[in-house]
């Protein structure tokens, strides 16, 4: 009897210190457990401060994109609407028959580049600009019909130059076009030959932009 509680008591003993070494295992498991959340919270806590961080980088861009681009538009309004208010000058001159090989200032301006001398169509301008001529004549009828010829006379050259030269017989009429470049001092005339009705023949010339 003695010797059964003597091992009774033995087991006993290793009993409860088995279940002290699994409560402290138990422990120690769950201390390392918390160690390890803890880190892992550390670690994450960096990269959870950089997102707002970057989200701010690209507002602050995108705002600056929007402010350049509100920037740019309000020049070009602003360019537009300056275009648009200055007054366009257009150099204008139509010239009528009267008394045969004479003409008349019909429709002119007093800053035109264009005026009438000597029955012919000076240009005041200093540089070159394109401009646009034309004519037209009607020839009386029972008549023996006529022709008309175009001519400029260059200031750098001194001479005249045919620009186009046309006929028609009696009772028709001619209608002649044609673009040049005039610099200042050059001039444009028309020769008519032949009988033609004033009423329905003249001739000008415009500036294109």
């Amino acid at each position: 009897m003695h010797c059964k509680a003597g091992a009774e008591g033995r087991s006993l003993t290793a009993l409860t210190d088995l279940r002290a070494q699994r409560v402290q295992s138990t422990g120690m498991s769950v201390t390392e457990e918390q160690q390890r959340s803890s880190g892992t919270e550390a670690s994450t806590a960096p990269s959870r401060m950089d997102t707002p961080s970057r989200s701010s980088h690209r507002i602050l861009l995108l705002q600056m994109w929007c402010c350049l681009l509100t920037l740019s538009l309000v020049v070009m309004a602003t360019l537009l609407i300056s275009i648009k208010s200055r007054p366009v000058q257009v150099s204008v001159l139509d010239l009528r028959s009267v008394d045969g090989p004479s003409w008349q200032d019909h429709l002119s301006c007093d800053s035109c580049s264009l005026l009438l001398r000597n029955n012919s169509i000076y240009c005041s301008r200093t540089g070159p600009a394109p401009y646009f001529i034309y004519a037209q004549v009607v020839f009386m009828k029972g008549g023996q019909g006529g022709s008309v010829r175009l001519s400029r006379t260059s200031s750098s050259l001194g001479r005249d130059q045919k620009l186009v030269e046309a006929s028609a017989p009696a009772g028709g009429s001619v209608m002649v076009v044609k673009v040049i470049k005039l610099r200042g001092g050059d001039r444009v005339s028309l020769e008519v030959r032949g009988e033609a009705q004033n009423d329905d023949t003249f001739w000008g010339a415009f500036q294109l932009h």
